[in-house]
């Protein structure tokens, strides 16, 4: 049998002198097959299979009785990762986490990562990056209380945000002040990207991301 999966490649394993093992990201959580001569010059396919490109895969589905896994028929590109010294550090980053993930519902990350891939190296590779990973949070059931205080639910005098209590806190509730940069920052986060990408400034979106890339980490 054949199926379609349109995903993300986010692991590359040499097998054999010409072969491969590809972990892909789909909406199902990662998925894993069998890649035949795609480490060959000549392979069509291999185009198409380079670190956090958005791929569209046919696969021909395992047998379960010879417990094999799938194996790649052909794998069409969708969208190419634009990989450069620029862009390294976003991919090191995203990979790291994608290749940690638990859950087995990515829908929202998928989509999410088709529409900002193009944004990718045009000076928006911190703001896209902490939309995404806040995106694994919530497929990851650890999604952080953004319309009030996860205390009281309070949604004026809000002060303060904590990963790790679960999201925004009022001013009953912490003594810490954020400031209102990061609180509206944070705010923002939780809406479209377009309306993120406007209401936050590069020095914010640095702190976010070193926020959630500690929360993250200690979670996987």
């Amino acid at each position: 049998m054949q199926e379609i999966i349109k995903g993300i490649v986010i692991k590359r394993s040499d097998s054999g002198e010409f072969d491969e093992v590809i972990s892909t990201l789909c909406k199902t959580g990662i998925y894993t097959f069998f890649s035949p001569g795609t480490r060959k010059i000549n392979s069509k396919n291999a185009m198409s299979l380079s670190l956090l490109d958005f791929t569209n895969f046919e696969i021909l589905t395992r047998n379960e009785i010879t417990n094999l896994l799938p194996r790649l028929k052909t794998a069409t590109l969708i969208y190419k990762f634009p990989l450069d010294y620029q862009n390294a550090k976003f991919q090191e980053t995203l990979l790291y986490f994608l290749n940690k993930i638990k859950a087995s519902n990515y829908l929202d990350f998928i989509e999410t990562y088709e529409k900002l891939l193009p944004m990718v190296g045009h000076n928006k590779n911190n703001k896209v990056l902490v939309y995404l990973i806040n995106k694994i949070l919530k497929c990851e059931g650890i999604y952080p209380v953004y319309s009030g205080c996860v205390e009281c639910g309070r949604q004026k005098g809000l002060i303060d945000f904590q990963f790790h209590k679960g999201g925004f806190l009022c001013y009953e509730h912490s003594t810490f002040e954020l400031g209102v940069n990061k609180l509206n920052a944070l705010y923002y986060l939780n809406k479209d990207f377009d309306s993120f990408d406007k209401n936050t400034t590069h020095d914010v979106v640095d702190f976010l991301k070193k926020m959630i890339i500690t929360y993250l980490t200690e979670y996987f």
